[in-house]
């Protein structure tokens, strides 16, 4: 009976240190960003970089405060490994199809900047890629003979804050 107490002692005392080494190995960054317009944008929607999963959007809302990008978006990436983001990296609001869920892409491309740091901001921009709405809004322009225009600016903004 000793014995049994004992090996189950050790059995979860060797989970517990287990659990510890693979939350260490985890590198966790949390970045804000703000947008014009969500576009849909929920809590738990995968963030991705060079079409890679590494985090979820934690939060979105509404910051009266800021009239030109309302829309705060606060994301965090957890990876197994350092992920160092370039500070002039920026990110855009994509469409998983024409009816799938928005999702924040951050783009690294051509980008040398100093690493972003944990709880700092990133630039955003307008996505160049219609979102599911503008999709909807060129059908209801084509049914009501207005016609369909799905251009994009894809000027990378300024942060305000």
């Amino acid at each position: 009976m000793k014995y049994r107490l004992l090996i189950l002692v050790l059995l979860g005392t060797s989970a517990l240190v287990l659990f510890a080494a693979m939350k260490r190995s985890s590198h966790t960054l949390t970045l804000t960003t703000y947008f014009k317009d969500a576009h849909g944008l929920r809590a738990g929607a995968p963030v991705r970089v060079a079409g890679v999963d590494v985090g979820h959007v934690i939060s979105v809302r509404v910051r009266d405060d800021l009239r030109d990008r309302p829309a705060e978006v606060v994301m965090v990436l957890q990876t197994s490994y350092p992920l160092n983001l370039p500070s002039d990296a920026f990110v855009s609001l994509e469409s998983a199809g024409v009816l799938g869920e928005t999702y924040p892409e951050i783009d690294i491309t051509n980008t040398s900047g100093q690493a972003l740091t944990n709880g700092g901001k990133i630039r955003s921009r307008e996505s160049s890629s219609p979102t599911a709405s503008d999709w909807m809004e060129c059908i209801a322009g084509i049914a009501n003979n207005r016609g369909c225009q799905l251009q994009k600016n894809s000027k990378p903004a300024e942060q305000t804050r």
